[in-house]
């Protein structure tokens, strides 16, 4: 008889465990979306700040002050704006990342990033 009563009692907690399982898992299953497109806001922000100091210091190494064509081609995603006094070289880049994952992009449809650097002229 004990042996019956803790069958049955092994199939209701494997039960409850699916049905807790499957109540979770929604929230598991967004938060993973959410770290996802987290990530890659991040990289963007990343690479933002790789093409902002590699623009200035590209324009620091002119006499004119201009981003040379190499780097001009990594910058085609960002606007960059470049202010040059005699003896430095300041480039803000900006940025404008549309959030891709469609649950997310209700709240928030585009995430505007920026960066800063500054180079001495040489």
């Amino acid at each position: 008889m004990s042996s019956a009563r803790s069958e049955a009692q092994q199939r209701s907690e494997r039960g409850q465990a699916t049905v807790e399982f499957i109540l979770v898992l929604p929230f598991v299953v967004i938060a993973l979306l959410f770290a996802v497109q987290v990530a890659i806001v991040l990289r963007d922000q990343v690479e933002l700040d790789a093409v902002t100091r590699d623009a200035a210091l590209s324009a620091s190494r002119t006499p004119s002050h201009q981003i040379s064509p190499a780097v001009a081609g990594r910058v085609a995603k960002s606007s960059m704006a470049v202010r040059a006094d005699h003896d430095r070289v300041e480039v803000t880049g900006t940025r404008t990342v549309s959030v891709s994952m469609p649950l997310f992009s209700f709240w928030i449809s585009q995430v505007r990033l920026s960066s800063h650097a500054v180079a001495i002229a040489e």
